[in-house]
């Protein structure tokens, strides 16, 4: 056990949810982000915004 762990009580309010990024090698930093439940929902929301550039190809990053 570390001195650093501790138990915080609570409700969750949302659903649970990861902050993802799509990066393209063709233009500078990012192109766009947002909140999404998983992968699939991440994939269909960027090709539905930017069809060219899912097409180009794109690097998704996730962050926990």
């Amino acid at each position: 056990m570390s001195i650093f762990e501790e138990e915080v009580g609570g409700i969750i309010i949302g659903g649970d949810e990861r902050r993802y990024e799509f990066w393209s090698k063709t233009e500078p930093a990012f192109l766009t982000g947002g909140w999404f439940k998983d992968d699939a929902a991440a994939i269909e929301w960027f090709k539905r915004l930017c069809p060219a550039l899912f097409a180009a190809g794109v690097e998704m990053r996730v962050f926990e």
